[in-house]
């Protein structure tokens, strides 16, 4: 089932979940967007789009920046500019590589235009993902994708048993 609804998670900041199917593996994933102190969006992680969720963002705000914050999280980044042409697409250490054909930028190492609304770390300890993290700092919100997980059930990849639920 896939979601087209913002779903707020607190003052300027809203989240999109949709599921996928990833390798044979069911599995979600989310959209984080932020309306930055200038009033303009910031999104993390793009998803599928459809008119309904194009509107809903042109209501929040203009989106002048998309992040595909790792090696893993770009499967949408190129339609989602093309609903977007104005925005500016930024890609993780490596995404270059691996997606030579997704017109981007690489996230700069200066503070970008989502400063001072938000910092971004390079996490280190997983080079086959090459994951930022970010930090809202108005709410305290750390935004994350691959770096933290919980897989429950039927659907955990890799284990016989793990989760609970």
């Amino acid at each position: 089932m896939t979601s087209s609804m913002l779903i707020p998670v607190c003052e300027d900041i809203w989240q999109v979940r949709q599921a996928l199917v990833v390798n044979g593996v069911p599995a979600h994933t989310r959209m984080t967007v932020v309306r930055l102190a200038s009033g303009q969006l910031w999104v993390h992680s793009p998803v599928a789009l459809c008119a309904d969720l194009i509107t809903q963002l042109q209501k929040l705000g203009p989106v002048v920046a998309v992040v595909a914050p790792n090696c893993a999280h770009h499967l949408f980044a190129g339609s989602f500019m093309q609903a977007f042409p104005q925005a500016k697409l930024y890609l993780a250490p490596g995404l270059a590589r691996k997606r030579p054909l997704l017109q981007g930028h690489p996230l700069p190492d200066e503070p970008g235009s989502w400063q001072p609304d938000l910092a971004y770390h390079l996490w280190r300890g997983m080079p086959l993902i090459n994951e930022t993290v970010w930090f809202h700092v108005r709410s305290g919100t750390l935004i994350l994708t691959d770096v933290c997980q919980w897989w429950g059930g039927m659907h955990c990849p890799g284990r016989q048993h793990c989760g609970r639920g």
